[in-house]
This record gives structure tokens, sequence and C-alpha cells, in this order.
């Protein structure tokens, strides 16, 4: 589960998309094709991923199907921010979420916290 510190980052991406929907800049229709999630969980990853779990900060999950009532097997935009992991693990994670979707997942946006004065 994300701590304080993680959900900063989710929660400045979720008051963007807010005041970008507000100002016009997302097309209202939108909030009907995307389901955003914050630490679902996945464990359904393929080819040399499998069996991999993972659980992202938020997601972006696309609304699918006749009439949109499903919702995507993988987001197509990840959240992955990271205290104690390292830029290269991030890296890592980056990786397994595009590879181990088969690609689904489109964009992975990463941040990387660091103690003051580094």
């Amino acid at each position: 589960m994300p701590s304080n510190l993680h959900a900063c980052a989710a929660s400045w991406l979720l008051k963007m998309i807010t005041r970008a929907l507000a100002h016009g800049l997302i097309p209202q229709v939108w909030d009907d094709t995307m389901m955003i999630m914050t630490a679902p969980e996945f464990n359904n990853f393929i080819n040399e991923f499998a069996g991999s779990f993972k659980e992202a900060d938020l997601t972006f999950l696309p609304c699918v199907g006749p009439e949109r009532a499903q919702i995507a097997e993988y987001p197509s935009v990840v959240l992955e921010s990271g205290w104690s992991e390292s830029a290269s693990r991030l890296q890592d994670d980056a990786k397994l979420w595009q590879e181990g979707s088969g690609r689904a997942v489109r964009v992975v946006l990463q941040v990387k916290f660091y103690r003051p004065n580094q």
C-alpha cells in the first residue's frame, strides 16, 4: 500500500487531471472512458514476467467493450514512485509493466524521491 509520501505524486496528478477537465483541456467524455485507481494489484503478466506481482501507486484503466462496460486487462498509464527503490529498480519496474503487459501499458510515469541534500 502506498505511503503518504507515495500518495503525494498521485494526488498531484489527480489534481492536474481535474484542472484540465475543468478548463476543457480534456474532453468530459474522457471521464466515461477511463478508470483511475490507486494501488490495484496485478499478477497477470506474460512471457518472462509471468508470475510477477506489481502494485502501482496509480493506474489509468481504459473502459472497453460494448458501451465501455468492461475494464481493460492492463492499465494504459501507470504511476510508480520510489523512496527506497533505486532509479535502476524503477527502470526495471517500467520494463516489467510494459513488456509484461504485451505493451498494453503505454506510459510509465516515474517519481523518484531523494533525501534532502542529495
